[in-house]
């Protein structure tokens, strides 16, 4: 979960294509690869769909359409445009209680409710165009494909730090947000949100990237604002 939100999209994609075979649970399809239930043990992905189908009872119809699982130690889980909720098996292991795990599921159910995927898909496309467009009149003005190039780069990067980068940490914070009120509604412990991130930060402590070039929020930072946010218990 604690990727950039692109290599999500990337991560549901590759998920996809490692696949084999696929089950059915009430017009819900789940995917399941033999290695992983290898890996992980087919007794905690059967703990998924109990967990799942509370949880789609609180959301739009058709908000997720199918999970799968793949294969890696790394804990995450991405949900792409057409409703495929990818999980890890490293996931799995991270999220040991029901409460855990369907937060960690409701963040990406939330993801596709307040339609982040297509929000920021679209916010990438304008920035490609419009760095392009500063390219083009750079090369235009100068005459030089040096000049355009740096020209382009810099209006990218620009716009990355200080819109697209921002953008993608108020996202996160909405999705966390709106996943402890799906978690009230499903009848989880609310509390599995905070501590959701604080067994996740205790996972990794020495992540060292500075907040201006992540796409999420630190863990911390998550903590204060699910712990002083009104609402739900």
């Amino acid at each position: 979960m604690r990727l950039c939100r692109l290599a999500f999209c990337l991560a549901g994609c590759l998920g996809l294509a490692a696949c084999k075979g696929t089950g059915g649970h009430d017009g819900l399809l789940v995917s399941h690869d033999p290695a992983t239930l290898k890996h992980q043990g087919m007794d905690r992905v059967d703990k998924v769909y109990p967990v799942m189908a509370r949880l789609l009872a609180t959301v739009p119809p058709g908000t997720c359409r199918k999970y799968h699982f793949v294969a890696s130690a790394v804990p995450n889980a991405s949900m792409d445009m057409k409703g495929s909720l990818t999980i890890s098996t490293g996931l799995l292991h991270l999220a040991r209680t029901d409460d855990l795990l369907a937060f960690a599921i409701a963040h990406e159910l939330s993801h596709a409710v307040l339609r982040h995927p297509a929000r920021l898909r679209r916010a990438g496309w304008l920035q490609i165009i419009a760095s392009a467009a500063v390219a083009w009149a750079a090369h235009e003005a100068a005459g030089s494909t040096s000049d355009a190039a740096f020209a382009g780069g810099g209006f990218f990067l620009s716009t990355a730090l200080l819109g697209t980068l921002p953008l993608m940490r108020r996202m996160e914070k909405e999705a966390d947000l709106m996943a402890r009120d799906l978690l009230h509604r499903a009848g989880f412990r609310t509390g599995g949100a905070e501590d959701f991130w604080k067994r996740y930060a205790a996972a990794r402590p020495h992540r060292a990237r500075p907040l201006w070039l992540s796409a999420h929020p630190t863990d911390a930072a998550r903590i204060r604002y699910l712990r002083s946010a009104p609402g739900v218990p």
